[in-house]
């Protein structure tokens, strides 16, 4: 199908949403921050990012992986009640 980037800064969340990721058919590469996060992106390109929204410099990923700057297109995952802080 095609490959997926996520990034997240919580081992379990990479692991769980590359499982079920995984069990459709799509390729799914984690990356722990956002050098990794650009260095796989740099290795190979990916159709769609996921990015944590509390990953540090997560809106950095945001712009860099972003429809509108040429990029794949990218989905901020918020966490439930993050907007309550």
């Amino acid at each position: 199908m095609g490959l997926i980037l996520v990034a997240s800064a919580d081992a379990v969340e990479l692991e769980t949403i590359k499982a079920a990721l995984s069990v459709h058919g799509w390729w799914v590469t984690v990356a722990e921050d956002h050098r990794t996060a650009l260095q796989a992106a740099a290795d190979q390109a990916p159709k769609l990012v996921l990015v944590d929204s509390e990953l540090p410099e997560a809106l950095d990923l945001v712009h860099a992986f972003g429809a509108a700057n040429d990029g794949p297109g990218v989905l901020a995952c918020v966490a439930q009640g993050a907007d309550d802080e």
